[in-house]
């Protein structure tokens, strides 16, 4: 009777690994979709917001030096968006190694051979480097436009008015009247 006993809780485990291997799959599948969906809408919106200074060349002369906000906003993004992504890969991670441990115990085949270079080379998991690539690629994309702006942008103060005001000819100051200093309105 111990051996019938022993049988079926045998074939009990085997279905509870059963069932915990194909949760633990279904978990790997929605925090990878989450992970690559999360990744693609933080780095349209982080890119999107360097762009909009070059898609809307007025507004650089309209804002000034306010214009410099577009850059530093992506650029803090670009720092909590990376730190949200490692920390996703991380939950990840957790669940894969759990699932490989489990598949381990039934499948005496490895899922990728690690026997040359190459094979261990590709078999290293990229997710943390590929979080830090993302983040440092942004964040430099982010300086750069910073450094453009904030070059560009006081030229182009200096040619435009602000907020329908004239500006200054000489060392004259405009009218309240809206007119240049020293013209009568003749």
């Amino acid at each position: 009777m111990s051996e019938q006993w022993r049988v079926q809780r045998m074939g009990e485990m085997i279905m509870e690994d059963n069932a915990i291997l194909a949760c633990l799959w279904e978990e790997i599948k929605l925090r990878q979709e989450h992970y690559w969906s999360s990744f693609n809408r933080f780095a349209v919106a982080i890119i999107t917001i360097n762009v909009v200074p070059y898609v809307q060349p007025d507004l650089v002369g309209t804002l000034g030096s306010i214009v410099l906000a577009f850059p530093i906003v992506s650029l803090a993004m670009a720092t909590v968006c990376t730190w949200f992504l490692g920390a996703e890969y991380q939950r990840l991670r957790m669940v894969r190694n759990a699932y490989d441990d489990r598949i381990a115990k039934h499948c005496s085949v490895p899922r990728m051979p690690r026997k040359t270079l190459w094979d261990r080379l590709v078999a290293k998991r990229i997710g943390s480097a590929t979080s830090i690539l993302w983040g440092v690629g942004l964040a430099g994309l982010s300086v750069i436009n910073l450094l453009i702006l904030s070059m560009y942008a006081p030229q182009q103060l200096g040619n435009r008015p602000i907020s329908g005001f004239e500006r200054p000819v000489g060392s004259e100051f405009a009218s309240h009247r809206g007119g240049n200093a020293g013209n009568d309105g003749d």
